[in-house]
């Protein structure tokens, strides 16, 4: 009986010592997962704290820039002033300085001195008429007289939105630096070109009359540039209404118009209205080959 006794003892003794063995396991496992739940969390919270900071940089990087590029535009636009006013040679960059209540050291955070000024301006302004018209040839469906009334819509508008800078190469192109001023005068070329190109396809297309292309490229220009010279921002039209107003008489003035064609009286006006007529009709013929 004793020796049952003990037997039973001990296995009791060894079923408790398990017990107690897989108490302590599962503790260790609970701790493990419980300190695996932290470090995750921890890992989470540092992920999202970073990404805060990273958009925090990012928000903080995107307004100074904004700032900077916001000074930068009005340092040009009364450079731009300034020059037309009183003359390239006779404007410091102390002047345009204090006209913006600026430090003179302010200015060479944009600039290095004024021909970098007036080369942004020129940059800006007149590189950026030229690259408008190319763009539009890119457009395939438009038309000449679609294409054409596209130019000279949106040169007026930013002509007359450019202000001062559109008139800076014009009133000071003897104090223009000549390397610059070569660079203006084959840009100017260039927007010439340009137009007649226009003129031309809508001649040949037989949308506009039979012109000289090249004198009707210098009369719309012409008629274009003139408008920042008399146009007024307090006026009664917006530049949106000066350009379709201006448009609609180059259109007209190229346009064929042939219900107001007369009748000829003599047979030499006749025969003119036929070259005119066979001319047409070879362009438009031409045109379709082109297509094919």
């Amino acid at each position: 009986m004793k020796g049952t006794t003990r037997r039973k003892q001990s296995r009791s003794t060894v079923a408790e010592k398990k017990a107690a063995s897989r108490k302590s396991s599962s503790k260790k496992s609970s701790k493990k997962k419980s300190s695996s739940r932290k470090a995750a969390s921890k890992k989470s919270t540092s992920k999202k704290s970073a990404t805060a900071k990273s958009v925090g940089r990012k928000d903080r990087a995107v307004q100074p820039n904004a700032r900077k590029e916001l000074v930068r535009e009005r340092l040009l636009e009364k450079s731009a002033e300034l020059f037309c006013t009183h003359g390239y040679a006779r404007t410091s960059i102390n002047d345009i300085a204090d006209s913006l209540d600026l430090k003179r050291s302010s200015i060479y955070h944009y600039f290095a001195n004024k021909d970098e000024i007036l080369s942004a301006l020129f940059d800006e302004e007149t590189t950026r008429r030229s690259n408008s018209i190319l763009e539009l040839f890119d457009v395939g469906s438009l038309t000449p007289t679609e294409r054409l009334v596209r130019a000279v819509t949106d040169g007026i508008v930013m002509r007359l939105k450019a202000g001062s800078r559109f008139l800076v190469f014009d009133r000071l192109e003897a104090e223009v630096p000549d390397e610059l001023r070569m660079r203006y005068n084959r840009s100017r070329r260039q927007i010439l070109d340009l137009y007649s190109r226009m003129i031309a396809d809508g001649v040949k297309a037989g949308e506009f009359r039979d012109v000289d292309v090249q004198m009707a490229a210098f009369a719309v220009i012409g008629m274009s540039n003139w408008t920042a010279l008399w146009y007024s921002p307090s006026g009664n039209k917006s530049p949106a209404e000066i350009a379709r107003i201006l448009v609609d008489i180059v259109i007209h003035g190229l346009g064929r118009h042939e219900d107001a064609r007369h009748t000829p009286r003599t047979l030499s006006a006749a025969i003119d209205h036929l070259r005119e007529d066979v001319a047409l009709i070879e362009r438009l013929s031409a045109l379709e080959d082109d297509r094919r």
